[in-house]
């Protein structure tokens, strides 16, 4: 009697295993089951200005489906639709019937005869004119990032960190500065990641760095040295000794007046680089304030000077021929400068205290038009010359923020799953 039981135990105890076996078995072979959570497609998407390319890939080889189908949604990540279905051989798409300025939103998954796959995660875009290419400052990245700063497009290394580069319009070239480690320069081709490292032994802190194409000279600013190297045909042309007084921290080369000018605590200096011992004083800071930022365009030149002791900021245009055009002076303390000749507008970073930043859209006349908080030092201000949209590069929260003009983000910095993925970014440039 107890052998009889034992044997009718054993029995339904492999019944029962083979049961959930099989139940496991079927969900694992029947990706079409509704009740199987195995997510068998995955997709992911890379915008360009018109379009977004679609590449997926199964997780698991299933057989006896008939193709994919792809959701799409516009503005509204809750309202996917049916979108377009493509052969199981396709893995990849791209949607042209795009328009900039929207989100779009997609899904995708497989087709059996009568049931589908559960859906692929949602990946998304917004859609812009142009793209961009970063500096991280201490992690060696170079990287191509889509319109909307969600999506790397490529990435590359330098060899060494740099804390300053150059990049001209139509140009491959990317000139970096490498004073810590190399003591040198880097050109860095951006379209093939090839690097060429050029060593000057004198190098100690560059501070700013300028490439004139017209003339194909480098010049780089060693305030350290009080010196200004110039390269061509990568070889040390001449040095420029400047002031051992005064802190120069910015260089701008202007096409309208074949001038450089050097933007420094007390002073704003311009001189021709064939003769840079007649320096031309353009503005002189009062007590008390000190030169920030300067931005160049369209041949005038806008010098931020700024008083911590007055918590006050002096803006002012100098004209193509040097002459002292427009002054602000507005309340706070501003340190970055970005001027909107299309809307007559300016962008500034104002510092608000222990590393905290905000941005500020001023008028013409100096009026504050909208001011946007959150930001843990401001590396730089750019605007899109497409569609002059506002970037910020916030470097020590390893983020880049987009906004609109009236100061509304519309994106960030963040992958596909919300993550962060710059570290300590330091420049952008438009493309």
């Amino acid at each position: 009697m107890y052998l009889k039981r034992l044997i009718l135990f054993i029995i339904s105890v492999v019944l029962t295993c083979l049961f959930f076996l099989q139940c496991a078995d079927r969900n694992e072979r029947n990706p079409f089951d509704p009740n199987n959570p195995q997510q068998i497609v995955n997709l992911t998407i890379t915008p360009s200005s018109d379009a977004v390319t679609l590449n997926w890939g199964l997780s698991a080889p299933i057989s006896g489906f008939k193709g994919f189908r792809i959701y799409r949604a516009i503005d509204d990540p809750e309202d996917f639709q049916p979108f377009t279905e493509v052969s199981p051989n396709q893995f990849s798409f791209t949607d042209s019937t795009t328009e900039q300025g929207r989100w779009y939103y997609y899904q995708i998954s497989a087709l059996g005869n009568t049931l589908e796959t559960r859906p692929s995660d949602a990946r998304r875009t917004y859609l812009g004119p142009g793209s961009y290419w970063v500096l991280s400052r201490s992690d060696f990245n170079i990287q191509q990032i889509s319109y909307d700063f969600n999506h790397q497009l490529l990435g590359m290394q330098s060899s060494y960190l740099s804390n300053e580069w150059d990049i001209s319009a139509g140009d491959s070239v990317i000139w970096l500065s490498y004073p810590q480690y190399a003591r040198g320069i880097g050109k860095f081709n951006r379209r093939n990641g090839r690097e060429e490292l050029f060593s000057l032994s004198d190098l100690n802190e560059i501070t700013d760095i300028e490439y004139v194409v017209p003339e194909n000279r480098l010049y780089l600013l060693d305030a350290e040295n009080a010196s200004i190297y110039v390269i061509r045909d990568n070889q040390l042309l001449n040095t420029i000794a400047i002031d051992t007084m005064e802190n120069f921290s910015r260089l701008r080369y202007s096409n309208a007046d074949n001038r450089l000018y050097l933007l420094g605590q007390s002073s704003l200096i311009r001189f021709s680089p064939d003769a840079p011992q007649q320096p031309e004083v353009i503005l002189q800071n009062v007590d008390g304030y000190q030169g920030q930022a300067i931005d160049l365009v369209d041949g005038k030149f806008y010098v931020l000077s700024a008083s911590a002791r007055d918590n006050r900021t002096q803006i002012r245009t100098i004209s193509a021929q040097g002459g002292l055009e427009d002054s602000l002076n507005i309340v706070g303390f501003f340190h970055k400068i970005r001027y909107d000749e299309v809307h007559n507008l300016f962008y500034a970073a104002e510092a608000l205290g222990s590393f905290q930043d905000g941005i500020v859209q001023l008028s013409a006349d100096g009026n504050r038009q909208f001011d946007v908080p959150g930001f843990t030092q401001v590396a730089q201000i750019e605007l899109n010359p497409f569609d002059r949209t506002i970037i910020v590069v916030d470097y020590l929260n390893n983020l880049i923020s987009l906004f609109d003009r009236e100061g509304n983000l519309i994106s960030d910095s963040r992958n596909a799953v919300g993550e962060k993925y710059l570290y300590r970014p330091t420049r952008v440039y438009v493309e």
